[in-house]
């Protein structure tokens, strides 16, 4: 493959980190694998949800405007690698009409 082919992708990418899609992408990659009872998936969503926050901890840090609480949601980082890492997380999930149409509205 050469570089050509590549490169015009790159300039993309680079749009989509600029453009605060990547948080939405693993709120709905986490979203996705709640009805998958497995414990890979669980570890998935934690894992997915420490990006998330690792993601608004490196934007708060770069613009300065919150140290504080980037600090904050960098110990929640450390919190939900942990709890993954050591396999403590279950989702349960509720079933019934409300459970359903809360499903509808987030998604």
């Amino acid at each position: 493959m050469s570089l050509a082919l590549v490169e015009p992708t790159l300039p993309s990418l680079r749009a989509l980190g600029s453009s605060g899609a990547p948080p939405y992408l693993l709120a709905l990659l986490a979203a996705a694998l709640l009805p998958i009872k497995e414990r890979w998936a669980y570890r998935c969503i934690a894992l997915s949800l420490a990006l998330l926050w690792g993601w608004l901890t490196w934007r708060a840090w770069c613009s300065g405007s919150s140290p504080a609480w980037a600090a904050t949601a960098a110990l929640e980082v450390l919190v939900l690698v942990s709890l993954a890492t050591w396999n403590k997380l279950d989702f349960g999930a509720r079933g019934g009409p409300w459970a359903n149409t809360g499903s509808a509205l987030l998604a």
